[in-house]
């Protein structure tokens, strides 16, 4: 008998800086970006089919991973505890030139991540670039926060396959964060 393990990653940071386009492209419903800015209203949950790197015991061969797009509007802050509520992985997305976007991603990182306790390996870090970009003599660094988490500079013009690998490596963490939660669950029965 096979087990419904349930999958959660959330897409979080500021507004404007791409979450939408990247989740959109991670789960396959779009070729190219939209060039156009819609605000996310809320949330918006994807489906992205995914195969576990590792046998799970009573689980299938394909799973289903919850592709959360939370919107950047903090009007919705109050919403955030039902949101990281059984989180199993966060890809946090904030704009790579806007310099002032480290000191929003610190509430992000304290609105999600902590609450939810999920440790670097469950976090990944997209420094988004909206146009294709050079390498910066000068990079944003993000807060101490952020420490030891994976951050890659994305573009959706010329780094999808990054885009999906670095996702991909993700999910793997958030599945064995999902199957262990699960088992928890379990043996508490």
């Amino acid at each position: 008998m096979s087990t419904k393990l349930n999958v959660k990653i959330l897409v979080l940071g500021p507004k404007n800086v791409g979450k939408t386009n990247i989740s959109n492209l991670i789960a396959g419903t779009i070729e190219k970006p939209s060039e156009r800015y819609e605000p996310t209203v809320g949330l918006r949950i994807l489906e992205v089919f995914t195969t576990p790197a590792t046998k799970i015991k009573n689980v299938g061969d394909k799973l289903l991973v919850e592709l959360w797009d939370v919107s950047g509007d903090r009007r919705y802050e109050e919403t955030w505890p039902a949101i990281w509520k059984d989180a199993d992985g966060i890809l946090f997305v904030f704009d790579a030139d806007d310099k002032s976007q480290p000191k929003e991603m610190e509430i992000w990182y304290r609105s999600f991540a902590m609450p939810a306790e999920l440790s670097a390996k469950h976090c990944r870090v997209f420094a988004h670039h909206k146009q294709p970009h050079v390498a910066s003599s000068n990079p944003i660094k993000l807060g101490s926060a952020f420490q030891g988490i994976n951050v890659v500079h994305t573009s959706l013009d010329n780094e999808v396959d990054l885009i999906r690998g670095e996702f991909d490596s993700l999910a793997q963490a958030a599945i064995e964060h999902a199957s262990i939660r699960l088992e928890k669950s379990k043996s508490k029965k």
